[in-house]
């Protein structure tokens, strides 16, 4: 049975995700920081503090995923002019903590980072389609450490050969309308 890891599990989309992958077989084990009001009835969920190397590591060693979806951050932009420091320490720290507990228990997972669209900042509120490989200009503290947990990400494919995603997510109401 594949094992998949999902940060963040608690959120919007963490939520969905994982009761999804979990009545499809996958063996899911959900982290959060924030305990959710009830407990999922489809799969476990453990308090990660992505900010722990230690702590990361040892889940990463003891669970062993195939797959690691990592959707944990602090997301709000606006309070990120507020919450720097926490901003880069969690959307950056953890998932250099991630990247690290992965390559060192043998790189095996396939890593997929939930990056944002804000990373292109003002292109992408112009009209028309964003090109993927159109130019980066974050505009706050939370679009400019999504670009450098990519960076990141990019950097461990290319040194370390890791198995790296990187998705960078539109609002969700736009994807439903």
């Amino acid at each position: 049975m594949k094992r998949v890891l999902v940060t963040g599990a608690t959120g919007f989309s963490g939520t969905y995700l994982c009761g999804a992958l979990a009545s499809k077989g996958y063996r899911v084990l959900g982290t959060f920081l924030k305990r959710p009001r009830q407990d999922p009835d489809s799969y476990p969920i453990l308090e990660l503090d992505l900010k722990s190397y230690g702590d990361v590591l040892r889940v990463i060693r003891d669970f062993r995923p195939h797959f690691l979806v990592h959707l944990a951050a602090q997301s709000n932009s606006r309070r990120s002019w507020d919450l720097q420091d926490e901003t880069f320490a969690v959307n950056v720290g953890g998932t250099l903590n991630l990247l690290n507990a992965v390559k060192q228990t043998g790189g095996q997972t396939r890593f997929l980072l939930a990056s944002s669209v804000q990373v292109y900042g003002q292109i992408f509120h112009q009209p028309g389609p964003v090109r993927e490989d159109g130019p980066v200009a974050p505009e706050n503290p939370y679009a400019f450490s999504k670009r450098v947990a990519e960076l990141a990400c990019l950097d461990f494919f290319t040194r370390f050969g890791l198995d790296v995603v990187i998705a960078r997510m539109a609002n969700h109401l736009i994807c439903i309308f």
